[in-house]
Parts: structure tokens; sequence; C-alpha cells
């Protein structure tokens, strides 16, 4: 008698019944026609049954391509499923084709970044590529790792682990509140500079925003573009934030070589602060804001105008020292008034965001960006009459009365003073201060390098 074997699949594992018999099909020899007359078919006898045990000893391959993104409603948690993952073999069984795996479910394992210890969150049927953890839009954290299940509990197939956070579909929005604002900027910045290599597990892709494997400048330029954008589907969101009471202070100060008017917004260089934002209104009528003059900023910042008459300055700093003051230029517009500088909102960030409550406004008078002369008014005049100038520098200054010959009357200004505009009334009197004459008078500015000479008549 000859020997023979053959492998099957099985359905499941552990110990089964198996018995064999001999099968001709529809070809009857005589050696089976008294097996067949018996039993009506053509098989022979039943050999007698064994029992056998099926061992899987073939272990599936491990998953290297595997990655975490954010989904809408949760994390997405995929992976590229190597071959032997999938069908590897089947059979049919009481006349269903039934399909056998190489791994018989995927097991996600997760953990909120920082926390010990994971906790299986779902499984995944064999053929699958990813899951979806329906966690809610924010900026934690989470770690994930994915388990191959293949039926024996020494083939432990473990993908790496990766992070991810849940976003909305605004790229740079990590907070999940459908805005780009200070929240986000603080994660930014404190992401600034990691790289994936050697750190695929804490690496949150979310803040590699160009896909490098880098969070550097290029990512912060498409930050900085995105900042203050907002989806438009999402609703207005109320900041629960603490509140500091960090002082935000303002002061002025001119810088008469460029006719710059400097702002200086001075905040309290509190233990831990890691950055801040501000919004500050000023008077477009008065001022021109000159965004190329704003010192001060260190790290990560920007100083933008969000709309007409409003600037936000943001910076967070990445082991940089702050000064304690950031400068804020501005160009005369040449219109003699005044113009409030005033912070409507800032934010600080001290271990966590906060509003800060102590904000002050400083009212500046505009400065003349050339020297100028007015005719006086009103002219005739009598008994007095008032004449307007503009100093855009400070330095001495003298105005002066003459008659029409030429005589010296009245010096009405002589001294240093600062850039300004001003006004000097004339009485009519002489430096003794008597009256003089009806006639013609000259009166003359003279201030650094600048010169002018104007007329004027006194009727009696």
């Amino acid at each position: 008698m000859m020997k023979q074997s053959v492998v099957l699949p099985t359905i499941w594992d552990g110990a089964s019944n198996w018995a064999v018999r001999a099968s001709t099909g529809s070809v009857i020899s005589g050696a089976t026609a008294a097996a067949k007359a018996a039993s009506n078919d053509v098989l022979s006898d039943m050999s007698n049954i064994a029992v056998g045990t099926s061992i899987d000893n073939i272990a599936p391959s491990a998953m290297t391509d595997y990655a975490i993104n954010s989904a809408g409603n949760g994390i997405e948690v995929s992976w590229v499923a190597p071959e032997d993952h999938g069908v590897v073999s089947s059979f049919v069984f009481r006349g269903a084709t039934q399909y056998i795996y190489g791994v018989e479910k995927y097991e996600v394992y997760r953990t909120v970044a920082g926390s010990e210890g994971f906790e299986l969150i779902g499984t995944a049927t064999p053929g699958s590529t990813s899951f979806i953890d329906d966690v809610p839009m924010g900026s934690n954290v989470y770690s994930y790792y994915v388990k191959a299940v293949d039926g024996n509990p020494d083939h432990m197939v473990m993908s790496p682990t990766r992070s991810g956070i849940s976003t909305s579909a605004l790229k740079g929005d990590f907070t999940g509140d459908a805005t780009i604002n200070a929240s986000d900027f603080s994660i930014f910045a404190a992401n600034y500079g990691k790289v994936m290599a050697g750190n695929e597990a804490t690496f949150v892709g979310a803040y590699d925003l160009n896909s490098d494997g880098k969070i550097d400048a290029s990512d912060f330029s498409i930050f900085a573009a995105a900042y203050g954008s907002t989806l438009s589907s999402a609703k207005a969101a109320v900041a629960e934030m603490p509140t500091s009471d960090i002082p935000f202070g303002i002061s002025a100060s001119i810088d008469d070589a460029t006719s710059t008017y400097f702002v200086n917004v001075n905040i309290d260089k509190a233990d831990g602060l890691k950055g801040f934002e501000f919004f500050m209104s000023y008077n477009t009528e008065a001022f021109e804001f000159l965004p190329n003059s704003v010192n001060g900023l260190v790290g990560l910042n920007m100083a933008t105008q969000v709309e007409d008459g409003v600037i936000r300055i943001s910076d967070w700093f990445i082991g940089q020292d702050f000064s304690g003051t950031v400068s804020l230029g501005f160009r005369s517009t040449g219109l003699n008034r005044t113009s409030t500088f005033e912070i409507l909102n800032a934010v600080v960030d001290v271990d966590g965001l906060a509003h800060a409550t102590n904000v002050s406004e400083f009212e500046a008078r505009a400065l003349p960006t050339v020297y100028a002369l007015s005719q006086n008014y009103p002219n005739p005049f009598n008994p007095t009459t008032t004449i307007d100038y503009s100093i855009p520098k400070s330095g001495n200054v003298e105005m002066v009365i003459y008659n029409a010959s030429g005589q010296k009357v009245r010096s009405l200004v002589t001294g240093a003073q600062d850039a300004g505009f001003y006004k000097v009334v004339w009485d009519g009197r002489n430096d003794m201060g008597e009256s003089v004459a009806s006639g013609v008078y000259l009166y003359k500015l003279v201030s650094g390098s600048f010169s002018k000479t104007a007329k004027m008549n006194l009727i009696k």
C-alpha cells in the first residue's frame, strides 16, 4: 500500500476530528463495486477517525507604512497591509467558499500623549487598511499603535507608534475651533524646530504644514499666511481663557532724523512669559503705520494691519530673550489733530494663554511732515491776529515781527521747541508793550535751515 498525505486549510485552530475515504468520482473500478452496491455511492468505507490539531506557524509580516491624520470627524489611523495579511488560501465548506486571511483582525490601541499605558479602543476586520477614532476636535495629542492578530499568541506584530490631533478642515487650526488664532500660534511655536526622523512616536504631522518631516520656517510661512482665517461655516467661538494682570503700558518717542513717531508698548517681563498678542487701534487720518519700522519682536512674530486702523502684533519666543518693549513706527499725515493709540485686546502666554486685563491707551499729537508758516487770521486785523506754523523737527525757533521798513517790532517766539503744530497770537504791540500804528507788517519764521516771511495788515 502506498502512503499518501495532503495539506488542508483549516477553519480554526484547535483539535478537530479527521477521517478519510476513497472516491472514484464517475469512474468506478471493479474493486469498488461492492462498496458502491452497499452505500449507493462511489465512496469507500470511512477510515478510522483521528484527532488532530492545526497550528498557525507562519507569522504575518510587520506593518511599516503607517500614518495618523485628522479625519474631520476624528483621527484616522491608516496602514498599508503587507500581502500576507490578506487572503492566503480558500476552501469550500458545505457548498460555500471560505477564505483564510493572514491576520484575523487588527486591534487599535490609543493613549493621550504624555499618559502612561495604551488601551484597546477598537478592532478592524481582515483586509481593512484604516480605522477612525471618533475623538473631539481640539489640541489634545493622541498616540496610537496597531496590532495584527493571526490566532497564534506568539505572533504579536505591532505597528510603530504615531501621534496626531483632530482638527477642522482649516490647515493651521490646531485647536479645532475653525479659526487660526493665538492659541494655534502658541502650539505651533512650542513645536517649532521638531523633526520626524528619530521622533516618529511624538512628531505630530498636523504641525508639519508642508509635510516635509520638519517644522521650520517654510511651515511658518504657510501658517502666517493663513493666520486670522476662519472657516465660513464656523460659528463665533467664545474665548474661555483665564485672566492675567501682566500690564501693557504705552509711551511715545520721536525720531527727528526720520520724522518717525514711535509708539512703545511696554510689557512686563513676567517669569515664564512665552509669547503675547495684542491689537492696537489708531487714527488713520492723523498717522500712517510703517510695518517695516516695528522693533523689539523676537522668535516667531507677525506685525499685520488686520483692518483699517487696527494692527495685530503677535510674538512667541523660541529660546530668545524678549526685551519687554515693542515699538511701532508711524508717520504723521501732516494734519494738526490728536490721535489716541489704544490696546483693544491682549493675550499672554505664561504656561497657557490668558487675557491680559491691565491695558492702557495713549493720546498723541500728530506731527507735521514739513516746515510751514500759514497766513495770519484774521487779516486785516484789529487788535489781535493768530499765526499758525509747524516744525517737523525739534530745534531753535524764532518768530519776529518787522515793520515795512524792516525794523524789528516784536519777538513772538524765541527758543527751542519740539516738533509739532503751533500757533501764536500778536496783539499789535511792540516789545515795550506799546500799541503800534496801522500799516503793513512782516512776520518771519526761522528754524534750522528753514526761513519764511509773510505780510499782514493792521487797521485801526
